[in-house]
């Protein structure tokens, strides 16, 4: 962590390839304070099968939790590692907060859906309790309805709104298709 420091270089924290190849749980609020920008990310297919970041999300702060107590990490300072510390990563001072003229890239929720009594409270239930697809669970967390970037509408109600479904399908079936007839020679 000191060459970290003396090299100003940043972190990116993957949790759920941590967790899975079983190499420990990274000290976060140390690096915070030592190094450069500690932002969240999700590492290849190898070590993390979904590559959903949202699900990512809720990792660090449970983990950072479980050796340390709940004053390890706040929701809020998950939250600010998911967003402005990943932007920090990228080198961007321009994107990762909802701010004025800022381009805004949100994901939204039906809170009256959330299984969980609360989540009007605090900022903590998405990045604590995001779906993740674990067999025989009962209660997950709604996925997040509509996605906006920068402004735009991409998904609603669980569908691509910038996608003619359609079309997508008709040239996906031709290609297979070109494919198909290649390898048969």
């Amino acid at each position: 962590m000191a060459l970290f420091a003396r090299t100003d270089t940043d972190v990116a924290h993957c949790p759920g390839s941590n967790t899975r190849l079983g190499s420990g749980t990274a000290p976060i609020r140390a690096m915070r304070k030592a190094c450069g920008p500690v932002g969240l990310a999700v590492d290849g297919s190898a070590s993390n099968v979904s590559g959903h970041l949202l699900a990512e999300a809720r990792l660090p702060l449970l983990l950072q939790r479980v050796g340390s107590g709940v004053g390890a990490m706040s929701a809020r300072e998950n939250l600010e590692m998911a967003s402005l510390g990943g932007a920090g990563l990228l080198g961007r001072d321009d994107i990762g907060a909802l701010a004025p003229a800022w381009p805004a890239t949100s994901p939204l929720w039906h809170w009256t859906k959330w299984p969980w009594p609360g989540p009007n409270t605090t900022p903590s239930p998405p990045c604590c309790s995001a779906r993740c697809q674990v067999p025989g669970a009962r209660r997950q967390a709604p996925d997040a309805k509509p996605s906006v970037v920068q402004g735009r509408v991409l998904v609603h109600d669980g569908e691509l709104a910038t996608l003619d479904r359609q079309v997508l399908v008709r040239e996906h079936l031709k290609l297979a298709r070109q494919l198909l007839m290649r390898s048969w020679g």
